[in-house]
């Protein structure tokens, strides 16, 4: 089997150290100056790296453009949160002050991580700060063509806010927002405040078919009913409006009770006369 790992580097200097017996190098030391070349490492057995590789500008420890480490272990001193991490990345290589990507496994539980994680066994990408170093979103991005120009990334996941957004970098403050289509199986709306069962309640005044009339007239709506101007500006929530049309559907429930009942007594009447009516015929006809 051979293995080949290739980095694009600034080499000025190249420090190799071998373990005789084994065939393994103890120790990779490059100094990175110069102008940019390509560099392969290559081996026809196994690679492995026992400890911390580290990839950095050289001699820039305050500045920079970036610093990745490769951590195969948990056991690493400078590694505060207990993560079993396998890789991370800082924005300055001024680490201690630097945005921070981290890639890894969490098989431990981590009493102050907590507030991050939902506890041990978990996979982790984690997008946080060091001392006055800025959070950065989360992007994912799945395209063909990494040369589009206005790339929308196909998810985003907000600093800080943890809101989500699909097709959009932009939630508007919504936990969840998607630009385009969802199909699902299901979706549940949970809400806090009272189904309209009140419509139902004794004390409950029902409008007249008449003021339903005149407000429909006037405004072109139903009351209560966001206007088709509102709608398009505004869109709907599924759970208010759900809660809306209940409360007109059951508003014309009772109007269909309050008609049933006029029907039953106007053919009650009706028959009451029909009965008097014979009556008076029979007589007359005697």
């Amino acid at each position: 089997m051979k293995l080949s790992f290739i980095l694009l580097v600034v080499p000025a200097a190249l420090c190799l150290r071998a373990n005789a017996q084994t065939g393994t190098f103890d120790k990779i030391n490059l100094n990175l100056n110069g102008s940019s070349s390509l560099m392969t490492l290559e081996t026809k057995g196994k690679a492995r790296i026992g400890g911390l590789l580290e990839i950095k500008p050289d001699g820039d420890e305050s500045g920079g453009n970036c610093y990745v480490r490769f951590i195969p272990t948990s056991k690493i001193s400078n590694n505060p949160k207990k993560f079993n991490m396998v890789f991370d990345c800082y924005e300055n290589v001024d680490i201690n002050n630097s945005a921070m990507v981290m890639f890894g496994m969490d098989n431990d539980q981590m009493p102050i991580p907590q507030k991050w994680l939902p506890g041990s066994n978990s996979a982790i990408l984690l997008s946080t700060k060091n001392g006055s170093g800025q959070t950065k979103d989360i992007k994912i991005f799945a395209v063909d063509n990494i040369q589009v120009n206005n790339l929308i990334p196909a998810l985003t996941v907000k600093a800080n806010s943890q809101n989500i957004g699909i097709g959009t970098t932009d939630p508007m403050g919504y936990k969840l927002a998607v630009a385009g289509k969802i199909l699902s199986e299901e979706v549940r709306v949970k809400l806090q405040a009272n189904w309209p069962d009140f419509v139902f309640a004794k004390d409950y005044q029902l409008p007249s078919l008449a003021d339903v009339a005149a407000y429909v007239n006037k405004n072109g709506h139903l009351e209560g009913v966001p206007s088709a101007e509102e709608f398009g500006k505004q869109g709907i929530e599924l759970g208010k409006m759900n809660t809306i049309l209940l409360q007109k559907i059951e508003e014309m429930t009772l109007y269909l009770i309050d008609m049933k009942q006029q029907q039953d007594k106007l053919s009650a009447e009706n028959k009451s006369l029909k009965e008097r009516l014979e009556v008076l015929e029979c007589s007359n006809g005697k």
